[in-house]
């Protein structure tokens, strides 16, 4: 699961026109890093922190797993806040916004 350099990843709608693609690639590097078993779902929450530091929450059901990642000096206009999922279906991984799910 999640070889992003054998699948093609896809983006929704939403995810193309209000995530900023550095937050893309964070969330790309966290799931190669991981060090046990990846679920198809990976599910990651964003949160604004006093201004310019962005808090994500990432973490999966099976098994159990979760990590708190800060990025500081953030520009204003990368923040985001909201759910996002990030699914592996074997032939793609699609990325979307948790509503557009």
């Amino acid at each position: 699961m999640f070889e992003f350099d054998k699948k093609q990843i896809v983006c929704t709608q939403g995810i193309a026109s209000d995530l900023d693609s550095y937050l893309i690639h964070i969330m790309i590097g966290t799931i190669s890093k991981m060090t046990i078993e990846r679920d198809y779902l990976q599910v990651f929450e964003f949160q604004n922190l006093k201004g310019h530091t962005q808090v994500i929450i990432h973490h999966q059901d099976i098994p159990q797993f979760q990590q708190v990642l800060y990025l500081v000096d953030v520009p204003i206009e990368a923040i985001y806040t909201g759910k996002i999922f990030i699914i592996d279906n074997h032939e793609y991984i699609s990325i979307m916004k948790a509503e557009e799910y």
